[in-house]
């Protein structure tokens, strides 16, 4: 396993439940792209036009449920992965018109 410059390494249990942490002191790209993340998962409203946002974007490059293939600079992390694709309806959208609809 990697470790950042304190020594820690990059993913570290937290809290009783277990849940992992991915540390966001990196550097360069990857840092910025973490700490974005961080940002946007820490808001509800950023969240949800975030999932918005990568269902119309996904368009072209899902299949089957899943992205394989990645544009640009992800296409060789990609290679080895299948990303199940974001899906047409969150859970909170599906409450929320099965709650208009009774």
């Amino acid at each position: 396993m990697k470790t950042v410059p304190t020594g820690l390494p990059d993913v570290a249990p937290v809290g009783p439940d277990g849940m992992m942490c991915v540390r966001a002191e990196r550097q360069g790209l990857e840092g910025v792209t973490l700490r974005r993340l961080a940002r946007i998962f820490a808001d509800r409203g950023r969240y949800e036009r975030a999932q918005r946002l990568a269902r119309v974007l996904q368009r072209s490059i899902a299949r089957e449920g899943y992205v394989r293939r990645f544009p640009g600079p992800l296409k060789g992390w990609g290679d080895s992965r299948d990303l199940p694709a974001v899906p047409p309806q969150t859970f909170r959208e599906w409450w929320e018109s099965r709650e208009r609809g009774a």
